[in-house]
């Protein structure tokens, strides 16, 4: 989704006082303390809640805004799943670069320590003076 798009659903999220079930109701604030496991469940039972709006019954007009609303809802939920899974996995690559970059310090150390026994002594001492 743009981020044009995505915000103009926020704002209308926020004008609309959306509030999401899960263990209460929750406001959007709370969804991005969640987890990911959490925010599929919610994403599962919005997509449920739509899927029920939508059977055609007898009624010929379905309810356009809460159908609107429940879509907005799974956009929401949609965007901070994608921005927290962005996250972690930004998070293990820089964990994997500081692991990497840790073994390479180490190496260099090691490195650095075979010249230094290698040296002369008259050479070491002169690097103790």
């Amino acid at each position: 989704m743009e981020n044009s798009t995505i915000g103009q659903v926020f704002i209308t999220a926020t004008k609309e006082k959306y509030r999401f079930l899960f263990n209460g109701f929750c406001t959007i604030e709370h969804l991005w303390d969640m987890s990911i496991n959490d925010l599929d469940f919610i994403y599962k039972e919005l997509e449920e809640g739509l899927n029920a709006v939508q059977v055609p019954g007898l009624l010929k007009n379905q309810p356009e805004k809460k159908i609107q609303e429940i879509k907005n809802k799974l956009s929401i939920i949609e965007f901070i799943f994608n921005s927290k899974v962005e996250q972690e996995k930004a998070a293990e690559k820089a964990a994997l670069k500081a692991q990497q970059n840790q073994r390479i310090l180490a190496i260099i150390a090691q490195k650095k320590d075979v010249e230094l026994e290698n040296m002369p002594v008259e050479e070491l001492e002169k690097l103790i003076a």
